[in-house]
């Protein structure tokens, strides 16, 4: 299975956003066993 989700504020485009990589967390599971059904 996959999942994508995709987030898209409506902004003014003159507004100026810094996002520090620091702050920026990436969490990857696997599943296991037969089928996958074990998260």
């Amino acid at each position: 299975s996959f999942a994508s989700v995709f987030v898209h504020p409506l902004a003014d485009d003159r507004i100026e956003i810094e996002i520090n990589p620091a702050d920026i967390e990436w969490d990857t599971f696997r599943a296991s066993g037969a089928g996958g059904q074990h998260v």
